[in-house]
């Protein structure tokens, strides 16, 4: 396996746990907004997932991810969110 699969493949598991694990880590982030302080949760633990591609800047990643994901949740139905 190339090390380009495998930067892919953690990628993706990233995306597909930030769509898992969407309402938490969105709330983590509100809180993170609300308060400056970033509990030890799900967004943590994607960021671990993130680190192979994204190093130094995998929480920024991983934010990036769960924003990515809860504007394509409200975009399928605006009045629901499903």
């Amino acid at each position: 396996m190339s090390i380009e699969i495998d930067l892919r493949a953690s990628r993706d598991a990233a995306k597909a746990f930030a769509r898992e694990h969407l309402r938490e880590c969105a709330a983590e982030i509100i809180e993170w907004k609300s308060t400056g302080v970033l509990c030890d949760g799900r967004l943590r633990e994607m960021a671990k997932l993130c680190n192979p591609f994204a190093g130094p800047h995998s929480l920024s990643v991983a934010e990036s991810f769960v924003v990515t994901a809860a504007l394509q949740t409200v975009s399928r139905n605006p009045e629901t969110g499903a």
